[in-house]
């Protein structure tokens, strides 16, 4: 019954109850079906419906039942497409983490056509130990973990903690516990997600502190930092099981109900190191008196068809919408998971026993899934490395290089590792042991390279790459488009391989009505935010970069880029999500290491946010900055096989740093954090999540960490959250990086989160 909670805003019921009393005569039973008809006529608020239907007599329904179908699709706007998306195309993707092919072909006809099969299914592949990671993938997609939990009456002892991570904490769960404990002390009987009938034993050692903090946790769900999962601690389980049931009650299947068993289900013994107890919230947390964290998203402000994200352009503390709302599409006929407007999304289609099909679709500006490219299947192959055979879909470490294995495709970083007798002192630390001299070259695909040592590392011939910074280099002299349109600079970096183009440009007529072009905002010379280049033109203005305008105090003063270049402002820099190394000219490449180099020491760096704090200095950069960091491997073979099936090359724009940042961003849902990031020297995807405002608070810091390895997580677990969007599917392995810096040096050389090296398998 809980799934009903989110089935759509108070202003859609309110506004729609005749669509809604017909399913009331789909009830399941007559006191469950007057109940409907009540709660519709007394009602207004979606908490309230739900409430007074969980009362009602309509408890426990499964998600098949006609009721609940019933309500979901009345709640739909707009026109569907059952042969594209199914139930639900994104809980599609959990199927692979299915324990037998029993369960993964019942997993996907039940997401695909099928409810029907849903009580099997959840019997079968959903009440097991062996079923925890597939359960868990399917909460992830409905209600991936999100930062902080306040604002509760009931689970009042859950409020204050706006630095751990909730899949529910919201009105409607707090409502939710409160039923279900009245419910529990009432009937003298507990039922589990799992298990049904349990008799509550009336014990001293069973504080009613204990019960409110079960159903509390059972219904808001708190995650574990390190691995976003949901279970409990097994030791919480047996104790509680062992202190606060009536054992001699339980009969008929005393022999199949065991405390072991029943701690199978809810606490799985390999979670020992990623579980959440329940100790932790037995006690009540003072208020937070420094500076609050804000998430604009959180309250779920925008309609529901409708992709809510934090308005990056908007200070926080600034008098502005800090969240905007633009189209989406939900990704099948009863689900809330949505991609925004203008992105790919790649579907599954079909799951075989090592095989895998997909399409590849675009959400249009009307919030429409179409132009389905055709299918193709990839194989999920093993990988070989020195004899050893590696499951695809593993992350492993070959010497000092995180490496993924994909589809039968091995991808490491290319750190310069210490070798057996390599002196020390012959290592510069980058890679292919290159010179640290900063002579810059740009490469065929938009990278700068500090020098043609470095370029040559990476696969580069003479005749791929060109002097100078790629930002230097104008992508228009000579003009390179058609006679009667005008060439716009529009730099980029390809991920690709298949092809050695990579467009700087964009090509514009201007003399064609700019009101009808595909809205893509530009921020011109003299300040002003314009709809798109084609409006640019038209008003005779020029441009400064792209998107809209930004607040910059330093206009007009070059910085360097941690990615090497040297842009004409930091808002240039900012527009395409690099960070700011320091402020000139880019003179040096740093080495990668834990204590600054003398090729660094003609270098002003900027002050930390804060003395001293987490953060990381990227790979040929020369100055710590405070945040979260992660490092993200991608998957080369996958983006140049979808490349060579797509047509036109209309996919192209998938496949760059800037697409994979801007839809990484788009997951940070703290208003004082932002993403920044770039293509290393090492050629891994770096992400920073850094404050966004001058002087953050210590939680203000805290929550950028822990949005960054939120990130983290999601490409360990290979997460329908990433996995349903093109330019995101192709991240194959994550390490979190940051460190403890200062203004002077890095102090601690090895990432903080070892436990991230023990996930060695993104089917987690």
């Amino acid at each position: 019954m809980h799934c009903i909670n989110n089935i759509s805003k108070p202003a859609a019921i309110s506004s729609h109850h005749s669509k809604y009393n017909a399913c009331c005569n789909k009830a399941p039973n007559a006191k469950c079906k007057e109940s409907c008809k009540k709660s519709l006529s007394r009602n207004k608020a979606a908490e309230d419906i739900v409430n007074s239907l969980r009362k009602g007599g309509c408890k426990n329904l499964p998600p098949n039942d006609k009721l609940f179908q019933c309500l979901i699709n009345s709640d739909h706007e707009g026109p569907r497409n059952r042969t594209k998306l199914g139930v639900d195309a994104a809980k599609k993707y959990c199927c692979r983490k299915a324990q037998s092919e029993f369960c993964k072909n019942k997993c996907f006809k039940v997401f695909t056509v099928d409810f029907s099969s849903w009580q099997i299914f959840e019997e079968k592949c959903l009440r097991t130990s062996e079923g925890d990671n597939l359960a868990q993938c399917l909460d992830e997609v409905e209600e991936p973990c999100e930062l902080g939990c306040d604002g509760l009456g009931f689970c009042d002892n859950f409020n204050n903690r706006p630095t751990e991570l909730f899949r529910s904490c919201n009105s409607e769960t707090d409502l939710a516990a409160r039923s279900d404990y009245g419910d529990w002390l009432r009937r003298g009987v507990i039922e589990l997600p799992m298990v049904k009938d349990l008799y509550i034993r009336n014990s001293t050692n069973c504080h009613p502190i204990t019960w409110k903090t079960i159903a509390c946790t059972l219904q808001l769900k708190p995650c574990h930092r390190h691995t976003q999962t949901t279970r409990i601690c097994r030791d919480d389980c047996k104790r509680v099981l062992e202190s606060c049931f009536d054992w001699e009650r339980i009969r008929g299947d005393a022999n199949k109900i065991t405390i072991h068993k029943i701690c199978d289900i809810l606490a799985p013994q390999n979670a020992d190191e990623g579980c959440n107890t329940f100790q932790s919230f037995f006690e009540h947390r003072d208020p937070v008196e420094e500076a609050s964290i804000t998430k604009p998203c959180k309250n779920h402000p925008c309609r529901n068809n409708q992709y809510c994200q934090v308005n990056k352009f908007c200070s926080p503390d600034s008098d502005c919408d800090h969240h905007q709302c633009t189209p989406g599409c939900r990704l099948g006929e009863s689900t809330k998971f949505m991609v925004p407007a203008g992105t790919y999304a790649k579907l599954v289609t079909n799951m075989m026993k090592n095989e895998e099909c997909h399409m590849i679709c675009q959400c249009s500006e009307q919030g429409h899934i179409e132009n389905c490219a055709t299918n193709y299947c990839k194989k999920q192959e093993l990988c070989v490395s020195g004899g050893d055979r590696i499951e695809h879909g593993s992350t492993f470490y070959m010497g000092c290089n995180l490496c993924s294995c994909y589809d039968g495709e091995i991808t490491c970083s290319k750190k310069q590792c210490a070798g057996h007798g390599v002196d020390i002192a012959d290592v510069t630390t980058l890679p292919c042991n290159s010179t640290a001299e900063y002579s810059p070259v740009c490469g065929w695909n938009g990278v700068t390279y500090p020098n043609f040592h470095l370029a040559n590392c990476f696969g580069l011939f003479e005749n791929d790459y060109k002097n100078g910074t790629c930002e230097s280099r104008d992508p228009c002299n000579p003009n390179p488009c058609p006679i009667s349109d005008s060439c716009i600079p529009k730099r980029r970096v390809c991920l690709h391989s298949v092809y050695k183009t990579c467009s700087q440009y964009v090509c514009v007529d201007g003399h064609i009505n700019c009101t009808v072009q595909p809205e893509s905002t530009v921020c011109t010379t003299s300040g002003e935010t314009l709809k798109n280049p084609c409006s640019m033109l038209y008003n005779a203005q020029e441009l400064a970069y792209h998107g809209p305008c930004m607040n910059c105090v330093d206009e007009g003063k070059e910085v360097c880029g941690a990615d090497g270049n040297t842009y004409s402002s930091s808002c240039s820099a900012m527009a395409r999500l690099v960070h700011i190394d320091y402020y000139g000219p880019c003179i040096n490449v740093g080495l990668i290491d834990n204590i600054p180099k003398e090729q660094c020491s003609n270098v002003v760096c900027p002050e930390l946010k804060q003395k001293n704090c987490i953060g990381y200095t990227p790979p040929g950069a020369c100055c710590p900055v405070c945040g979260g960091a992660v490092n993200l491997l991608y998957s080369q073979k996958q983006i140049d096989r979808i490349m060579e099936i797509s047509l036109n090359g209309e996919l192209n724009e998938s496949f760059t740093v800037e697409a994979v940042l801007s839809a990484l961003s788009r997951k940070i849902q703290v208003a004082e954090c932002t993403l920044r990031g770039q293509l290393t020297i090492e050629m891994n995807i770096l992400i920073l999540v850094i404050p966004s405002i001058n002087n953050p608070s210590d939680l203000q810091m805290e929550a950028c960490v822990l949005e960054a390895e939120k990130i983290a997580v999601l490409v360990q677990r290979n997460s329908p959250q990433v996995s349903t969007e093109l330019s995101l599917s192709i991240l194959t392995a994550a390490i979190v990086v940051h460190q403890e810096v200062s203004n002077s040096a890095v102090i601690l050389q090895f990432p903080i989160l070892c436990l991230f090296l023990v996930i060695t398998s993104l089917g987690i």
